[in-house]
Protein backbone atom coordinates (compact mmCIF):
# COMPACT_ATOMS: atom_id res chain seq x y z
CA UNK A 1 0.00 0.00 0.00
CA UNK A 2 1.57 3.31 -1.13
CA UNK A 3 2.06 6.25 1.42
CA UNK A 4 -0.88 8.79 1.72
CA UNK A 5 0.27 12.30 0.50
CA UNK A 6 -1.11 14.62 3.02
CA UNK A 7 -0.42 17.70 1.70
CA UNK A 8 -2.13 16.46 -1.74
CA UNK A 9 -5.17 15.37 0.32
CA UNK A 10 -5.28 18.69 2.22
CA UNK A 11 -4.91 20.85 -1.27
CA UNK A 12 -7.57 19.85 -2.35
CA UNK A 13 -9.73 20.47 0.72
CA UNK A 14 -8.89 24.28 0.70
CA UNK A 15 -9.92 23.97 -3.01
CA UNK A 16 -13.46 22.52 -2.07
CA UNK A 17 -14.05 24.72 0.93
CA UNK A 18 -12.95 27.82 -1.40
CA UNK A 19 -15.41 26.80 -4.24
CA UNK A 20 -18.31 26.17 -1.46
CA UNK A 21 -17.77 29.37 -0.10
CA UNK A 22 -17.76 30.95 -3.81
CA UNK A 23 -21.27 28.98 -4.32
CA UNK A 24 -22.90 30.22 -1.06
CA UNK A 25 -21.46 34.21 -2.45
CA UNK A 26 -22.86 33.73 -5.91
CA UNK A 27 -26.44 32.21 -4.20
CA UNK A 28 -26.26 34.94 -1.78
CA UNK A 29 -25.79 37.48 -4.65
CA UNK A 30 -28.37 36.34 -7.08
CA UNK A 31 -31.30 36.51 -3.79
CA UNK A 32 -30.34 40.31 -3.26
CA UNK A 33 -31.16 41.19 -6.58
CA UNK A 34 -34.47 39.59 -6.41
CA UNK A 35 -34.93 42.18 -3.91
CA UNK A 36 -36.52 45.31 -4.14
CA UNK A 37 -35.61 48.73 -2.19
CA UNK A 38 -37.63 50.82 -4.93
CA UNK A 39 -40.65 52.71 -3.22
CA UNK A 40 -43.12 52.05 -6.29
CA UNK A 41 -44.01 48.68 -8.35
CA UNK A 42 -44.96 50.27 -11.42
CA UNK A 43 -42.67 53.35 -11.22
CA UNK A 44 -39.47 52.43 -9.70
CA UNK A 45 -38.09 55.59 -8.22
CA UNK A 46 -38.83 57.99 -11.10
CA UNK A 47 -40.00 60.24 -8.58
CA UNK A 48 -36.85 60.77 -6.88
CA UNK A 49 -34.63 61.28 -10.22
CA UNK A 50 -37.21 63.57 -12.09
CA UNK A 51 -36.48 65.99 -8.50
CA UNK A 52 -33.13 65.14 -7.67
CA UNK A 53 -31.24 64.11 -10.79
CA UNK A 54 -30.11 60.58 -9.58
CA UNK A 55 -31.34 58.02 -8.02
CA UNK A 56 -31.71 57.75 -4.05
CA UNK A 57 -28.84 56.90 -2.32
CA UNK A 58 -28.17 55.13 1.00
CA UNK A 59 -29.43 57.03 4.58
CA UNK A 60 -32.02 58.82 2.25
CA UNK A 61 -34.42 59.72 4.65
CA UNK A 62 -37.36 57.17 3.65
CA UNK A 63 -39.85 59.71 4.43
CA UNK A 64 -38.83 62.22 1.93
CA UNK A 65 -38.91 58.88 -0.70
CA UNK A 66 -42.40 58.37 0.18
CA UNK A 67 -43.33 62.11 -0.54
CA UNK A 68 -41.33 62.80 -3.27
CA UNK A 69 -42.96 59.81 -5.09
CA UNK A 70 -46.54 60.85 -3.78
CA UNK A 71 -46.28 64.38 -4.75
CA UNK A 72 -44.68 63.29 -8.14
CA UNK A 73 -47.48 60.79 -8.72
CA UNK A 74 -50.61 63.15 -7.74
CA UNK A 75 -49.59 65.87 -9.71
CA UNK A 76 -49.33 63.47 -13.50
CA UNK A 77 -52.60 61.99 -12.63
CA UNK A 78 -53.99 65.76 -11.81
CA UNK A 79 -52.50 66.29 -15.38
CA UNK A 80 -53.72 63.49 -17.09
CA UNK A 81 -55.99 64.17 -19.90
CA UNK A 82 -59.55 62.19 -19.55
CA UNK A 83 -62.03 63.62 -21.60
CA UNK A 84 -63.95 60.11 -21.52
CA UNK A 85 -64.96 60.54 -18.09
CA UNK A 86 -68.72 61.11 -17.20
CA UNK A 87 -68.55 64.34 -14.72
CA UNK A 88 -69.61 62.18 -11.69
CA UNK A 89 -66.41 60.21 -11.98
CA UNK A 90 -63.75 63.63 -12.90
CA UNK A 91 -65.43 64.90 -9.48
CA UNK A 92 -64.62 61.97 -7.36
CA UNK A 93 -61.25 61.85 -9.01
CA UNK A 94 -60.32 65.44 -8.31
CA UNK A 95 -61.59 64.68 -4.97
CA UNK A 96 -59.07 61.89 -4.40
CA UNK A 97 -55.52 63.57 -5.96
CA UNK A 98 -57.20 66.37 -3.25
CA UNK A 99 -57.04 63.57 -0.47
CA UNK A 100 -53.81 62.33 -1.89
CA UNK A 101 -51.98 65.82 -1.65
CA UNK A 102 -53.25 66.76 1.44
CA UNK A 103 -51.83 63.21 3.37
CA UNK A 104 -48.77 63.41 1.42
CA UNK A 105 -48.25 66.68 3.54
CA UNK A 106 -48.85 65.02 6.47
CA UNK A 107 -45.50 63.26 6.08
CA UNK A 108 -47.07 60.09 8.50
CA UNK A 109 -46.69 56.96 6.38
CA UNK A 110 -46.48 53.61 7.64
CA UNK A 111 -43.77 51.40 8.31
CA UNK A 112 -42.34 48.20 7.02
CA UNK A 113 -42.02 45.89 10.47
CA UNK A 114 -42.37 42.98 8.94
CA UNK A 115 -39.84 42.46 6.07
CA UNK A 116 -36.29 43.75 7.18
CA UNK A 117 -34.32 43.06 3.47
CA UNK A 118 -36.60 44.42 1.21
CA UNK A 119 -39.60 46.97 0.70
CA UNK A 120 -43.16 46.28 0.62
CA UNK A 121 -46.24 48.00 0.55
CA UNK A 122 -47.99 48.48 4.41
CA UNK A 123 -51.77 49.41 4.66
CA UNK A 124 -51.88 49.87 8.36
CA UNK A 125 -48.90 49.44 10.66
CA UNK A 126 -48.49 48.50 14.02
CA UNK A 127 -48.45 51.97 14.84
CA UNK A 128 -51.85 52.87 13.31
CA UNK A 129 -50.37 54.85 10.23
CA UNK A 130 -51.97 53.89 6.88
CA UNK A 131 -51.04 54.09 3.50
CA UNK A 132 -51.88 56.21 0.84
CA UNK A 133 -54.10 54.29 -1.01
CA UNK A 134 -55.89 52.70 1.98
CA UNK A 135 -56.19 56.74 3.03
CA UNK A 136 -58.36 57.60 0.20
CA UNK A 137 -60.23 54.72 1.24
CA UNK A 138 -60.55 55.09 4.54
CA UNK A 139 -61.71 58.96 3.54
CA UNK A 140 -64.52 58.05 0.97
CA UNK A 141 -65.88 54.27 1.97
CA UNK A 142 -65.11 54.50 5.91
CA UNK A 143 -62.03 53.18 7.84
CA UNK A 144 -63.68 50.09 8.27
CA UNK A 145 -63.47 48.69 4.77
CA UNK A 146 -59.60 49.68 5.24
CA UNK A 147 -59.06 47.92 8.25
CA UNK A 148 -60.97 44.87 6.78
CA UNK A 149 -58.20 44.71 3.39
CA UNK A 150 -55.56 45.50 6.20
CA UNK A 151 -56.20 41.91 7.83
CA UNK A 152 -56.85 40.09 4.55
CA UNK A 153 -53.66 42.10 2.55
CA UNK A 154 -51.68 43.80 5.01
CA UNK A 155 -47.96 43.53 2.62
CA UNK A 156 -50.07 42.59 -0.54
CA UNK A 157 -49.65 44.65 -3.89
CA UNK A 158 -53.27 46.11 -4.95
CA UNK A 159 -53.19 44.20 -7.75
CA UNK A 160 -52.66 40.77 -5.35
CA UNK A 161 -56.10 42.29 -3.74
CA UNK A 162 -58.56 40.35 -5.05
CA UNK A 163 -61.66 41.53 -2.93
CA UNK A 164 -65.15 42.64 -4.25
CA UNK A 165 -66.14 46.06 -1.76
CA UNK A 166 -62.60 47.50 -3.04
CA UNK A 167 -63.06 46.40 -6.76
CA UNK A 168 -66.12 48.10 -6.65
CA UNK A 169 -64.43 51.13 -4.51
CA UNK A 170 -62.28 51.25 -7.83
CA UNK A 171 -64.84 51.56 -10.60
CA UNK A 172 -66.17 54.17 -8.16
CA UNK A 173 -63.45 55.97 -8.02
CA UNK A 174 -62.35 57.80 -11.32
CA UNK A 175 -58.89 56.35 -11.07
CA UNK A 176 -58.00 53.00 -12.91
CA UNK A 177 -56.09 50.08 -11.03
CA UNK A 178 -53.24 51.20 -12.77
CA UNK A 179 -52.94 54.37 -11.46
CA UNK A 180 -53.96 53.16 -7.87
CA UNK A 181 -50.54 50.72 -8.03
CA UNK A 182 -48.52 54.19 -9.34
CA UNK A 183 -49.61 55.59 -5.91
CA UNK A 184 -49.60 52.44 -3.32
CA UNK A 185 -45.64 52.87 -1.94
CA UNK A 186 -43.50 50.70 -0.74
CA UNK A 187 -41.75 50.95 2.45
CA UNK A 188 -38.12 50.35 3.29
CA UNK A 189 -37.60 47.99 6.33
CA UNK A 190 -38.08 49.66 9.74
CA UNK A 191 -35.44 49.83 11.85
CA UNK A 192 -35.66 47.66 14.46
CA UNK A 193 -34.32 48.63 18.10
CA UNK A 194 -30.65 47.73 19.38
CA UNK A 195 -31.53 44.66 21.88
CA UNK A 196 -28.78 45.10 24.74
CA UNK A 197 -25.94 42.11 24.16
CA UNK A 198 -26.21 39.39 26.36
CA UNK A 199 -23.59 38.59 28.73
CA UNK A 200 -24.13 34.85 28.15
CA UNK A 201 -22.84 34.82 24.96
CA UNK A 202 -20.50 37.34 24.49
CA UNK A 203 -18.04 36.15 27.28
CA UNK A 204 -17.84 32.51 25.90
CA UNK A 205 -17.63 34.06 22.89
CA UNK A 206 -14.34 36.15 23.85
CA UNK A 207 -12.97 33.48 25.83
CA UNK A 208 -13.03 31.07 23.13
CA UNK A 209 -11.46 33.81 21.13
CA UNK A 210 -8.75 34.24 23.15
CA UNK A 211 -7.75 30.40 23.62
CA UNK A 212 -7.95 30.05 20.03
CA UNK A 213 -5.68 33.05 19.44
CA UNK A 214 -3.47 31.21 22.16
CA UNK A 215 -3.17 27.95 20.34
CA UNK A 216 -2.08 28.89 17.63
CA UNK A 217 0.42 31.54 19.00
CA UNK A 218 1.57 28.09 21.21
CA UNK A 219 2.24 26.56 17.74
CA UNK A 220 5.54 28.62 17.58
CA UNK A 221 6.97 26.78 20.28
CA UNK A 222 8.11 23.63 18.73
CA UNK A 223 7.32 20.35 20.50
CA UNK A 224 9.83 17.59 20.08
CA UNK A 225 7.63 14.74 22.00
CA UNK A 226 5.72 12.96 19.13
CA UNK A 227 2.70 12.12 21.79
CA UNK A 228 2.61 15.56 22.73
CA UNK A 229 2.59 16.90 19.53
CA UNK A 230 0.03 15.01 18.32
CA UNK A 231 -2.30 15.51 21.07
CA UNK A 232 -1.90 19.27 20.94
CA UNK A 233 -2.98 19.31 17.26
CA UNK A 234 -5.91 17.44 18.05
CA UNK A 235 -6.90 19.49 20.87
CA UNK A 236 -7.06 22.77 18.62
CA UNK A 237 -9.07 21.08 16.22
CA UNK A 238 -11.35 20.23 19.23
CA UNK A 239 -11.40 23.85 20.38
CA UNK A 240 -11.39 25.19 16.63
CA UNK A 241 -14.75 22.83 15.85
CA UNK A 242 -16.50 23.93 19.09
CA UNK A 243 -15.69 27.42 18.41
CA UNK A 244 -17.06 27.33 14.72
CA UNK A 245 -20.30 25.48 16.55
CA UNK A 246 -20.59 28.00 18.74
CA UNK A 247 -20.28 30.81 16.80
CA UNK A 248 -22.85 29.46 13.91
CA UNK A 249 -25.07 28.93 16.60
CA UNK A 250 -25.30 32.31 18.17
CA UNK A 251 -25.39 34.16 14.30
CA UNK A 252 -28.52 35.92 12.67
CA UNK A 253 -30.64 38.46 14.97
CA UNK A 254 -33.70 40.51 13.82
CA UNK A 255 -31.62 43.44 13.41
CA UNK A 256 -31.93 45.14 9.95
CA UNK A 257 -28.19 45.12 9.87
CA UNK A 258 -25.33 42.98 11.27
CA UNK A 259 -25.40 43.49 15.44
CA UNK A 260 -22.55 43.31 17.63
CA UNK A 261 -23.40 39.44 18.56
CA UNK A 262 -23.25 38.68 14.50
CA UNK A 263 -20.21 39.93 14.04
CA UNK A 264 -18.54 38.77 17.36
CA UNK A 265 -20.30 35.41 15.53
CA UNK A 266 -18.31 35.88 12.34
CA UNK A 267 -15.27 35.91 14.54
CA UNK A 268 -15.57 32.62 16.04
CA UNK A 269 -16.07 30.88 12.79
CA UNK A 270 -13.07 32.89 11.17
CA UNK A 271 -10.48 32.72 14.48
CA UNK A 272 -11.92 28.74 15.01
CA UNK A 273 -12.19 27.40 11.32
CA UNK A 274 -8.46 28.62 11.14
CA UNK A 275 -7.54 27.19 14.17
CA UNK A 276 -9.11 23.65 13.04
CA UNK A 277 -7.29 24.08 10.01
CA UNK A 278 -3.90 24.63 11.12
CA UNK A 279 -4.32 21.88 13.57
CA UNK A 280 -5.38 19.56 11.00
CA UNK A 281 -2.89 20.33 8.76
CA UNK A 282 -0.14 20.07 11.19
CA UNK A 283 -1.41 17.00 12.82
CA UNK A 284 -1.35 15.28 9.11
CA UNK A 285 2.16 16.83 8.46
CA UNK A 286 4.10 16.79 11.92
CA UNK A 287 7.95 18.48 11.44
CA UNK A 288 11.26 16.79 11.48
CA UNK A 289 12.95 16.62 14.67
CA UNK A 290 14.84 19.66 16.09
CA UNK A 291 18.63 20.27 14.39
CA UNK A 292 20.85 19.83 17.44
CA UNK A 293 23.12 22.52 15.43
CA UNK A 294 20.55 25.24 15.73
CA UNK A 295 22.08 28.01 17.65
CA UNK A 296 19.14 28.41 19.61
CA UNK A 297 15.75 26.66 20.16
CA UNK A 298 12.58 26.72 22.17
CA UNK A 299 11.13 23.61 22.69
CA UNK A 300 7.84 21.49 24.43
CA UNK A 301 8.49 17.80 25.79
CA UNK A 302 8.94 15.53 28.63
CA UNK A 303 11.93 16.16 30.94
CA UNK A 304 13.13 14.39 34.26
CA UNK A 305 11.96 15.93 37.61
CA UNK A 306 12.05 15.41 41.02
CA UNK A 307 12.01 11.62 42.61
CA UNK A 308 12.78 9.99 39.14
CA UNK A 309 9.35 11.57 37.91
CA UNK A 310 9.07 13.42 34.58
CA UNK A 311 7.22 16.63 33.91
CA UNK A 312 6.34 18.45 30.63
CA UNK A 313 8.48 21.76 30.30
CA UNK A 314 9.44 24.89 28.14
CA UNK A 315 13.17 23.75 27.40
CA UNK A 316 15.34 26.95 25.96
CA UNK A 317 19.01 25.91 24.24
CA UNK A 318 21.55 28.45 23.06
CA UNK A 319 24.13 27.17 21.52
CA UNK A 320 27.71 29.43 21.85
Amino acid sequence: MGKIDYKYIMAYFYRLFAFFFLLLFLSGSQTATKQSFAVNSVLGDLSYIKRFGHPPRPFVSPQLRVQTHLNYVETALKATNIPHFPPALRKQRQHLLGLLKDYAQTGRFPQNFEYKNQSRPVFIDRNGNICAVGHLIAKTAGLALAQKLDQRFHNAYLKEMQDPQLQRWIKESGLSPQELAMIQPSYEPAPLPKNPEDPSVVIPSLSLDAVNLAVLLAYWIPIEDPTLYQGSRLGGMVIGGATVGWGLFNYGDLQGELSFKSRLSLANIGLGLATFLISFYQWQNPPDSVHPNQPQTWTVGQYPSYASQTAIGVNYQHRF
